[in-house]
C-alpha cells in the first residue's frame, strides 16, 4: 500500500514506499499530509524554515501583504496590526499611532492637544481660526514625541525663521 507524504513534505509520484521519497517544502511554503505540491503561505502568514504542515500567523504588531513569506514586517507608524494581519490598519479618528509595532487599536493614543488627528497622524491646528497652520499643512508630528501645540509650533516657527535669515 502506498504511503502519503507526511506533513511538511510533498510528492506527485505514486506508489511511494518511504517518506524519504517526499520533498520537504521550502521556506514560505507548507504542505498538509498527502500533498502533491507545496502551497504558498497566504498574506498575513509566514514560514521561516520550510517543512511545515501549516504557516504561522504574523504576530500582533507585524504584517505581510505577500504570499510565500519567510518573515513579517513591523507595523508602521500611524497604524496597528492584529495577529495574522495582511496589511496595517490606520489608527482611528482622534488618535495617533506614535510608534511602530502597535498590536491593537487600544495602543493608539489620543490626539495631542491643539492638533487635528486623522488616519493615525497629527496635524498642527490653529484653534483660533479652525484651520491648519499654513506652515504645517500636510506635515505630521515627529513620531515618538508629544508636544503641546504652542511649544511645537514655536519650535518649528523659530527654526523656519532662522533658516530664512
Amino acid at each position: 500500500m502506498p504511503l502519503p507524504c507526511e506533513e511538511g513534505t510533498y510528492s506527485n509520484r505514486t506508489g511511494l514506499v518511504s517518506a524519504s521519497q517526499c520533498t520537504k517544502t521550502a521556506p514560505g511554503y507548507y504542505a498538509p499530509v498527502g500533498s502533491t505540491k507545496g502551497r504558498e503561505c497566504p498574506p498575513g502568514s509566514y514560514d521561516e524554515q520550510g517543512g511545515q504542515g501549516r504557516c504561522d500567523l504574523c504576530p500582533a504588531g507585524k504584517y505581510t501583504p505577500l504570499y510565500s513569506q519567510t518573515e513579517c514586517t513591523i507595523c508602521p507608524n500611524s497604524s496597528y496590526c492584529a495577529i495574522g494581519a495582511a496589511s496595517p490598519t490606520a489608527c482611528g479618528p482622534g488618535t495617533v499611532g506614535d510608534r511602530t509595532g502597535l498590536a491593537d487599536a487600544s495602543e493608539c493614543t489620543p490626539c495631542y492637544r491643539g492638533f487635528w488627528c486623522s488616519a493615525g497622524q497629527a496635524i498642527a491646528w490653529l484653534a483660533s481660526t479652525g484651520k491648519a497652520t499654513p506652515s504645517m499643512k500636510k506635515r505630521s508630528i515627529p513620531w515618538g514625541a508629544r508636544f503641546h501645540s504652542r511649544s511645537y509650533f514655536h519650535s518649528v516657527h523659530s527654526s523656519k525663521q532662522s533658516l530664512s535669515r
